[in-house]
């Protein structure tokens, strides 16, 4: 993007404008360095050449004043992480990844089950606007243990780290505030953890996830936590109201795999797609579904895999599982990348979340 200048009018050329914020002013003795004097473009980067020590932290100027020169972000999708911090940190160093210039998306279920998820949460928290991370099943559900009295937590030793953490609560809080749905629209591309609902079109997709969000950060967070566990009603209509329309909408952002033609989910079926009962399909082909003009990154369905098709991309390799790690390079042309696994197949893996998903 060019940034504009209110003094771009006093100069002939109008790359000069940017110069002097870029370069600044310096004197030299008695004479004020020619850099002051907001010369046109030629004299100033002579002048630039001749008194290098008056800016030795410029940039370089091409890269400043030729935008069509300037390497745009690359944003990177990644699937669920789930606790494998060296699992990732393997995949930060095979994308060479770069908080200055690079972008992270996360498909949700940064923790649970990969031993390492206080060290996942910080290390993502800390990389700021480098790193957006929708929620996932696994997260909804630390963040509902984390209001529940001592004794009716679950026993899962990684997710009581972060709970009895120093900073413990202010990662909850962190989560707690992340979105269901994050939508580029340079990009077009829309994130979230499972799927959408057949009835969705865009618009509808984030106004469902708006208001759930807002409920999730609203002051009766907590009665919504405890809540929205089940699996009735069995899929989202617009007649739905209060806390049976905000666990519909949740199961379909965190738990959707197949669903019927009216969206009702089966949520027994977590196999591969061919395996489920008569009547169901992979949500994104859902016969008479709302039409998509965008694409979708999921993670959430290890035995989906990495997927493309239908403008739908699946991250979830299944890492926690021994699997790989899988990033998504979004663009015109979006490409898999995937690292090993750190973890042995199925090493302490057993924990689910409240619904008894393992996903």
């Amino acid at each position: 993007m060019v940034r504009s200048f209110a003094f771009a009018p006093r100069y002939a050329d109008p790359r000069s404008a940017a110069l002097p914020l870029l370069l600044g002013t310096r004197t030299h003795g008695p004479q004020l360095c020619l850099c002051a004097s907001r010369p046109s473009y030629d004299a100033l980067t002579t002048a630039t050449a001749n008194h290098p020590h008056c800016h030795p932290r410029r940039p370089p100027l091409l890269s400043a004043l030729e935008p069509s020169r300037v390497a745009p972000l690359t944003i990177y999708a990644v699937g669920d992480v789930q606790g494998c911090y060296d699992s990732l940190q393997r995949l930060v160093e095979r994308l060479a990844f770069d908080p200055t210039r690079d972008r992270f998306w996360f498909t949700g279920d940064l923790v649970n089950r990969g031993g390492q998820s206080l060290e996942t949460l910080r290390y993502i928290k800390g990389l700021g606007e480098a790193a957006v991370a929708v929620l996932g099943n696994h997260d909804l559900h630390l963040v509902a243990e984390s209001v529940k009295p001592l004794e009716r937590r679950q026993k899962n030793a990684d997710l009581r780290r972060v709970l009895e953490a120093p900073d413990g609560e202010e990662l909850i809080t962190w989560l707690r505030h992340r979105p269901l749905l994050h939508y580029d629209p340079d990009l077009r591309f829309v994130m979230v953890h499972a799927g959408l609902s057949p009835q969705w079109n865009l618009e509808r997709a984030r106004g469902e996830a708006d208001r759930v969000e807002r409920e999730l950060r609203d002051k009766d967070f907590k009665n919504v936590l405890l809540r929205m566990y089940g699996d009735k009603p069995g899929g989202w209509s617009r007649r739905l109201k209060g806390l049976d329309r905000t666990r519909a909408t949740i199961n379909v952002f965190t738990r959707l795999r197949f669903c019927d033609t009216q969206g009702q989910l089966n949520f027994d079926a977590k196999g591969a797609p061919g395996t489920q009962p008569p009547g169901y399909y992979p949500w994104f082909e859902v016969p008479g579904h709302k039409a998509r003009d965008f694409r979708v990154v999921t993670g959430h369905w290890s035995a989906l895999g990495r997927f493309e098709g239908m403008g739908v991309y699946g991250t979830d390799t299944g890492c926690v599982w021994g699997g790989s790690l899988t990033a998504l390079k979004l663009g015109a042309q979006p490409e898999f990348i995937s690292v090993p696994s750190t973890r042995r197949d199925g090493e302490d893996s057993d924990s689910a979340d409240e619904m008894g998903d393992r996903d």
